[in-house]
């Protein structure tokens, strides 16, 4: 998505000179990492009133991607299946615990 709409990546994540960015990309973060949270807690067998790891993992996960996602915008080493492909193998394994085949 972001290799077709590069411009349009760029404004949503950027926020604006006079807004704090932290809190910016923190709102845009919890879209994506509470509900990763809920699954990855499940899977871990966590309940509600336990769900430090799997926040922890989600925001990790979040914060990896959009990292990765800059430095492939900024630098384009790769083409963007294979960056797809060196991230799923990359979380897979931490996640999942295996290969990604």
């Amino acid at each position: 998505m972001v290799d077709s709409n590069r411009n349009l990546y760029l404004f949503v994540t950027a926020s604006g000179s006079n807004v704090d960015r932290i809190g910016h990309a923190l709102r845009l973060a919890d879209r994506s990492a509470r509900p990763i949270a809920k699954l990855l807690a499940a899977r871990r067998g966590e309940t509600d009133e336990d769900p430090a790891v799997a926040l922890t993992w989600a925001y990790g996960l979040i914060g990896a991607l959009q990292f990765v996602t800059h430095w492939w915008l900024r630098d384009d080493v790769v083409g963007p299946d294979e960056l797809v492909e060196h991230m799923t193998e990359l979380l897979w394994s931490g996640v999942g615990g295996g290969r990604a085949r």
